[in-house]
């Protein structure tokens, strides 16, 4: 376990955020994982770790499930084209002043090899992110990039 027993929080649906959330558990960092569909929680691996929450929430929801002090962190890995739910995750994050980091996909027209390239990199570049910093709550390590 990292010096932290807080969880790290990825609200994910995605490729990006299942893998983030692989390397994660493979570190033996505590993860809850929110997806909005049931479909999005049976591609997660079982994980004596993994805490797996379904179904769609609104801000205020959001702000409950942040409070308390349980996560040292929120990743958002959801689809790139859903911009309100992450406006929401970031509102959120802000109300209850969790480090926020955007696992931002690429877009382009890049062939199917290059797109499982970037986004096992993205993955792997949240997670490496979360690990190598000191405090994962100090705000002034986030950069500019793949995070916010």
């Amino acid at each position: 376990m990292k010096k932290t027993e807080k969880q790290i929080l990825i609200f994910g649906g995605t490729t990006e955020g299942r893998m983030a959330a692989e390397r994660l558990l493979a570190e033996g960092v505590l993860c809850t994982v929110c997806v909005a569909t049931e479909y999005g929680s049976e591609v997660m691996e079982p994980h004596p770790l993994l805490t797996v929450h379904v179904g769609r929430m609104d801000r205020m929801e959001m702000v409950d499930m942040m409070g308390g002090e349980v996560y040292a962190c929120v990743i958002d890995a959801t689809h790139p084209h859903a911009q309100k739910v992450t406006e929401e995750i970031r509102a959120a994050c802000r109300k209850t002043r969790l480090p926020y980091l955007r696992v931002e996909r690429d877009l382009s027209e890049a062939d199917p090899s290059e797109r499982n390239r970037q986004r096992e990199q993205l993955a792997e570049n949240s997670v490496a992110y979360y690990l190598w910093k000191d405090d994962p709550c100090d705000r002034s390590l986030f950069e500019k990039g793949s995070f916010e």
